[in-house]
């Protein structure tokens, strides 16, 4: 049992380093450098804009004004969509007189012993409404994406799916989503959702992403008080991109892509500082996982000599057109 557990955590570790060699790989690509130059046409909005756009959005999986979308992006916004209010910055400048002063920072006086003054322009900041309009919203050339959905259809699809039920802190039910996202933790009713029109491998991988939300959530051991929400993603989707590669379902195109999106400008940082919480987290997933197909297996097959592992799931490659992606900081 012993040289089991050590077996299995050597395959864990040896995982979360191709996690990490793979993400290097596709920053170094033409790929990831066409995204990076396309966010870059993406004006970077005030945290109280972003809470703005939250508020009245929080589907948008990118934003931008309309003359925007057409020059930068080729792309327009449909009839009758509707504007979602920012703040724009509207500074207006005026002419002060000011009291000249010496390095010593004391006013400098005329021969009839007046301070001299001097005329100065000063700008003063102030705000009016803007307007920029979600992606969901306009028509026209995509936007690049490094994310490919994980179109796969698994055997075993059930069983992993009933053990992950039963293993998750939170229940996970499986319905519409509205947006870019393939699902999502709720914090509030703590119960994981996940989009019920995703192909089988996805949903696993997408459950198991938001099952490690719903584990690391209250756990701030290891995880910075004021982790950031790129910290939280990388560390997530490492732990499903290391869980489905343990029962052998290569996800790395969509996972790699996705941390690599996430961690835009800090190379590795967030990963590598989080490997053990990576690699400790996704363990108890699937550990859990192996117990509970292990136990369903005993009782259907009570005759059968109890195995030591599962074997891997098998997959499919289904052929069917893959869905368009947008560029999204939702995605899972």
């Amino acid at each position: 049992m012993k040289q089991e557990r050590k077996d299995k955590n050597e395959k864990i570790q040896e995982l979360t380093e191709k996690l990490q060699t793979g993400i290097q790989e596709l920053y170094d690509s033409e790929k990831y450098r066409d995204y990076l130059r396309t966010m870059a046409k993406f004006h970077h909005y005030s945290f109280n804009n972003s809470l703005l756009i939250w508020a009245q959005r929080p589907d948008a999986t990118a934003v931008a004004g309309y003359r925007a979308w057409q020059t930068k992006f080729e792309r327009t916004v449909n009839p009758g969509a509707k504007g979602i209010m920012i703040y724009e910055p509207s500074n207006f400048k005026r002419t002060l007189r000011e009291v000249v002063t010496d390095e010593d920072g004391n006013p400098v006086l005329d021969q009839d012993g007046n301070k001299i003054t001097r005329a100065v322009e000063r700008t003063f900041p102030s705000f009016k409404v803007g307007y920029v309009f979600a992606y969901e919203d306009t028509s026209g050339k995509p936007l690049p994406s490094i994310v490919s959905i994980v179109d796969k259809d698994v055997d075993n699809f059930d069983a992993v799916i009933d053990a992950l039920q039963k293993v998750s802190p939170a229940p996970i039910r499986f319905d519409a989503v509205s947006g870019g996202a393939n699902g999502y933790y709720d914090l509030l009713k703590r119960e994981i959702v996940v989009k019920d029109t995703l192909p089988q491998a996805q949903k696993i991988k997408t459950a198991v992403h938001e099952v490690a939300h719903s584990i690391l959530h209250d756990k701030i051991d290891g995880l910075d008080k004021e982790a950031s929400k790129q910290e939280m993603e990388c560390t997530v989707e490492s732990v499903a991109y290391t869980f489905c590669s343990y029962f052998g379902l290569d996800t790395s195109e969509y996972s790699f892509g996705y941390v690599a999106g996430w961690s835009v400008g800090k190379e590795l940082k967030e990963l590598q500082t989080k490997m053990e919480i990576i690699r400790s987290t996704a363990h108890t997933i699937i550990s859990g996982v192996e117990a509970e197909i292990m136990k369903d297996t005993i009782k259907e097959t009570e005759s059968e000599e109890m195995k030591p592992m599962i074997p891997e799931m098998t997959v499919t490659v289904v052929q069917t057109e893959r869905p368009r992606r947008t560029m999204s900081h939702r995605r899972r």
